[in-house]
């Protein structure tokens, strides 16, 4: 019911309230559509997550859950994990991907001040994802299947709850459906890796929601680099 909820809400809002973004507008203009788009879907699955878990479970366990949002006390490894591992990766994968012409590397060696840029603000926010993926939907799997499992199945429907944002955004910046259902395929097997790497942090800081937030805000602050 949760998954139903949070995905098919999305979606609708996505392709039958407004417009897709124009293709071949260009990036600035895809993303200022994307933008409105997402503020709007980000607190879907929150909200999805507090109502059911109200209804089914009650008010203890709503309480419970809101709690795992200040639980920051899980040691300052895995607050370093969460929040240096993505940059890490996005600066390597640039690097490797790119080579070193000089631009690239003068945009790499104040990769920093776009990390920081974007992190504080994405860390408030991102909270309107994490408290229903990590917060409420991944340890109810896990009282059923395994980890690996678990993270499948929130990978699975995490992805296709990003479908309709990813596609009018890559549609608006290269104006071909082509190139746009193949940023969709990797941006699914992306989603995969990295909900993977939530569960883990998750399960070694007993299913801590900030601690996902941390690394969320983190991995969405370093693709911008």
């Amino acid at each position: 019911m949760y998954f139903i909820l949070t995905v098919t809400s999305s979606l609708i809002y996505v392709f039958f309230v407004g417009t897709l973004a124009e293709p071949g507008i260009g990036i600035e203009g895809a993303l200022v559509w994307y933008q409105e788009k997402a503020l709007m879907i980000l607190w879907t699955p929150t909200l999805f997550a507090l109502v059911l878990m109200v209804i089914f479970r009650g008010r203890t366990s709503l309480c419970k859950l809101l709690a795992r949002v200040t639980d920051w006390n899980v040691g300052y490894k895995w607050w370093c994990v969460a929040l240096i591992l993505p940059a890490a990766v996005h600066v390597t994968a640039a690097l490797i991907t790119l080579g070193d012409d000089v631009e690239v590397i003068r945009i790499l060696d104040d990769w920093w001040r776009t990390f920081l840029g974007s992190f504080f603000f994405l860390f408030l926010i991102v909270v309107g994802e994490e408290l229903g993926w990590r917060g409420y939907a991944l340890p109810a799997l896990q009282a059923h299947v395994s980890p690996s499992f678990a993270a499948a199945i929130v990978g699975v429907f995490w992805s296709t709850w990003h479908i309709g944002i990813w596609y009018g955004l890559f549609l608006g910046i290269s104006g071909s459906v082509l190139q746009a259902l193949f940023f969709l395929i990797a941006g699914t097997v992306y989603i995969l890796g990295l909900s993977a790497v939530l569960t883990w942090i998750a399960n070694e800081t007993r299913a801590s929601v900030a601690i996902a937030m941390e690394h969320h805000a983190a991995n969405n602050a370093s693709i911008r680099i």
